[in-house]
């Protein structure tokens, strides 16, 4: 009786180990990077900002079509950075220098 008792409880913990790690080997990690992403970023600050909502929705897929990324895997990319302060810091890093890079471009 001990011996099975033995036995449930090694399967038990072989159990919950091979799902910890099955869950951590399915994360889905980030199909584009982080300089590909802010560009997008800025890109549709800046279309938000210079159109009206009748050209809005135009513009944005226009944008999103160009980069080769739907606007919902956009979002979900950016939404996987939610507990990632380092990643987000360098979303916005990358943001910030592709914004300073086009404003040097128009002047």
């Amino acid at each position: 009786m001990k011996l099975v008792k033995e036995n449930n409880i090694y399967l038990l913990i072989w159990i919950f180990c091979s799902l910890v790690l099955l869950i951590n080997g399915c994360k889905k990690s980030s199909r584009y990077d982080v300089k590909f992403l802010s560009k997008i970023y800025v890109e549709n600050l800046v279309i938000k900002q210079k159109y009206s909502q009748d050209s809005l929705k135009i513009m944005q897929e226009r944008l999103f079509k160009n980069y080769g990324i739907t606007q919902e895997e956009f979002e979900n990319e950016l939404n996987s950075f939610a507990d990632n302060q380092k990643k987000w810091s360098e979303f916005f890093n990358e943001a910030q220098n592709y914004l300073t890079e086009i404003q040097q471009t128009k002047k």
